[in-house]
């Protein structure tokens, strides 16, 4: 059970924007004033020094990569881990083309510098710059291309993350050894806690936070079966009242003895905040899942939460839902808590299944028209014969359909897929929604 903090009228400013990316800005700026303050009285041509350049700015690109994935809530606060999970992506794609630059542009500019690949000229160099090399060209193929079907989810965090780790810890040996530009103690010193900071999330992730799960376990009390293959974890708190939480946001939970464990999965809150029991519903789509039919009353549950910004931004506007899938988890997280709190705005529901037997919730959906001021429009790509209500896909032409005609006096939420999300955003902001006011979720990170 929890209260809900104040909340603010728009999620969104530029004024956040700009923070976020002036600190991002300024940590590249960093990189590039290694190259100018103090430098070594050897100029050795500008293509050369523009390859050196690249390999400065590839470390202060990967080592921004730790800060946006390291659980750290107040990095979220105003954008979200959906938000940052995407600039994460697209920066770490940038951080590694950066990397594979850096040498191509020294050796087209001095062929000489092709021994730092050479094990027969220093073999623990070229092991080094090699192995950090395989491991740029992995991450960037699983970034762009998914999971191969091989390497299950754990695994391929465990995985992601070792191999960034690699890659700071060789770019800090190896500036440190080269020297060039880092032959002053204090560049040396921030050089050092730089790459030690963008380490220390994997501890806080891998080692703190655990810790900190072990002081409020849960455990499960009941496994329901749902529609469309999927099931709910309904967990009691042991020894505690719950964690806080707002309607919407997501945890991460490692089932079994040890919050230590390997696997940590993250799934949205679909209990309302003031209930005694903690729920969160999935389909069956990987190998954890699969699980969960399986699970038996009393295991132990370790949570880390809250996370997410997909929450209530104000307190007076009407409520426009956008959901695909089991996109209607965090929504229906903010509709029970609504139901609770006898909430009368205006809300109103598209939702996107696949069938009616796939339509998660309809049943409790269908009953909450009597206590809320809710207007649920299912969209079925399979409807049964005997349907009169919308079918097919979730269009640009049935949002528009559905619009309230004061956009203004509403706060819009898509929640699903990317592909709908990338979507449904541009109809929104196309239609006169003010980008400020529409909040995504999108399911399918990498």
């Amino acid at each position: 059970m929890s209260k809900t903090p104040a909340q603010k009228s728009i999620r969104y400013s530029l004024k956040e924007g700009f923070l976020w990316i002036f600190l991002f800005v300024a940590l590249q700026c960093l990189m590039f004033l290694f190259t100018i303050l103090d430098p070594p009285e050897e100029y050795r041509g500008w293509l050369f020094e523009f390859g050196v350049l690249l390999g400065f700015l590839s470390m202060g690109f990967f080592i921004s990569q730790f800060i946006t994935t390291g659980r750290f809530s107040k990095v979220a606060s105003n954008y979200g881990s959906d938000i940052l999970l995407h600039f994460h992506k697209y920066t770490g794609v940038a951080a590694a083309l950066f990397f594979i630059a850096h040498p191509i542009v020294i050796i087209s500019a001095d062929f000489t510098f092709i021994k730092y690949f050479n094990p027969f000229d220093d073999f623990f160099r070229a092991v080094a710059l090699i192995s950090a090399t395989i491991f740029v060209i992995s991450i960037i193929f699983t970034s762009i291309f998914g999971l191969p079907k091989w390497l299950n989810y754990e695994y391929w965090r465990l995985t992601h993350t070792f191999l960034a780790a690699g890659i700071v810890f060789i770019g800090m040996v190896h500036g440190l050894q080269v020297g060039h530009y880092l032959n002053a103690i204090w560049k040396q010193a921030i050089w050092i806690g730089l790459a030690l900071l963008a380490l220390y999330s994997i501890f806080y992730v891998r080692i703190l936070r655990p810790w900190q799960m072990k002081k409020h376990p849960y455990e499960i009390d009941e496994v329901i079966e749902e529609r469309g293959n999927a099931y709910t974890l309904k967990l009691k708190p042991v020894g505690h009242q719950g964690l806080p939480f707002k309607a919407g946001q997501f945890a991460w939970i490692t089932v079994g003895d040890s919050p230590y464990s390997l696997q940590q999965n993250p799934f949205s809150i679909a209990s309302g905040e003031q209930s005694q029991y903690l729920k969160f519903t999935a389909q069956v789509v990987g190998d954890f899942t699969r699980k969960w039919k399986s699970f038996k009353k009393g295991t132990p549950v370790w949570v880390d939460m809250p996370y997410g910004s997909f929450t209530i931004t104000d307190a007076q506007k009407g409520l426009y839902f956008l959901a695909a899938g089991s996109g209607i988890v965090p929504v229906m997280s903010i509709l029970r808590t609504m139901r609770a709190n006898e909430d009368g705005r205006k809300i109103t529901l598209l939702y996107g299944s696949p069938s009616l037997s796939e339509a998660l919730f309809y049943d409790e959906l269908e009953s909450l028209k009597e206590f809320l001021n809710l207007k649920v429009i299912h969209i079925l790509e399979n409807p049964p014969y005997d349907w009169d209500q919308e079918q097919g896909f979730l269009t640009k032409s049935l949002i528009e359909k559905h619009l309230p005609n004061d956009t203004f006096r509403y706060s819009y939420y898509c929640c699903g897929p990317k592909p709908f999300l990338d979507k449904s955003e541009l109809w929104l902001r196309e239609m006169g929604v003010d980008w400020r006011r529409i909040i995504p979720e999108r399911f399918t990170i990498i």
